[in-house]
C-alpha cells in the first residue's frame, strides 16, 4: 500500500526552443529529460511542431515525460485515491484546441488492475488551431501537466508542471 505525502508545489520549466528542421517525432524524442532520482521521478518537457504558423493554420503540440524505472503515474483511477495525470495547454485569445489530445497507451496497474497506470517515456499531443482573424505576433503557449508519481512503497506528493512556449503567428 502506498503512503503519501502532500506539499502543494509548482515547478516552472524554462522554455524549449528547438528549429523547425527535421520531423516532428524526432524533434519530441531529442527533447531533453531532467535528471531523475527518487524525488523528482518524472521530467516533463514539450514542443511546438512549429515556431511560426499563419492566421487559420494549426500545429501541433507535444509534452514529453519520462518516468523513472519502476514508478509511475496514474492515467485512471477510479477509486479516486491517487491522482490523475492531467494535461492541458493555457492558449493566447483566437487561439483554440482542435480536437481531442493524442494519448498514450496506458497499463494495468499491478496491485489493482483497475487503475490505469503509464510507465517509461510518454508523448502527448493535441493540435491547436489559430483563428483566421488572430492578429499576428508572438504569442505564449503554456502547457501544463499535473501528476502523482509512485514506486510500489511510496506515493509523492502530486505535482504541477509547466512550460510556456512561444509561437509567432503570421
Amino acid at each position: 500500500m502506498c503512503k503519501f505525502l502532500f506539499l502543494p508545489f509548482v515547478v516552472s520549466l524554462p522554455l524549449l526552443a528547438i528549429a523547425d528542421d527535421g520531423d516532428f517525432e524526432s524533434r519530441i524524442k531529442a527533447l531533453p529529460v531532467e535528471e531523475l532520482t527518487p524525488r523528482n521521478p518524472v521530467s516533463v518537457s514539450a514542443i511546438l511542431e512549429k515556431s511560426s504558423m499563419a492566421s487559420g493554420d494549426t500545429a501541433q503540440v507535444a509534452i514529453k515525460t519520462t518516468v523513472m524505472p519502476n514508478w509511475h503515474i496514474y492515467a485512471y483511477d477510479p477509486t479516486q485515491v491517487f491522482k490523475v495525470t492531467t494535461y492541458s495547454v493555457t492558449l493566447p485569445e483566437g487561439m483554440e484546441e482542435a480536437g481531442e489530445w493524442q494519448l498514450p497507451s496506458a497499463e494495468p496497474y499491478s496491485a489493482d488492475p483497475n487503475i490505469l497506470v503509464y510507465h517509461d517515456e510518454l508523448i502527448f499531443q493535441q493540435t491547436l488551431k489559430a483563428g483566421a482573424d488572430m492578429a499576428p505576433g508572438n504569442y505564449p503557449v503554456t502547457v501544463n501537466f499535473n501528476y502523482q508519481a509512485c514506486d510500489p512503497y511510496i506515493c509523492l506528493p502530486p505535482k504541477k508542471k509547466k512550460v510556456v512556449l512561444d509561437i509567432e503567428v503570421k
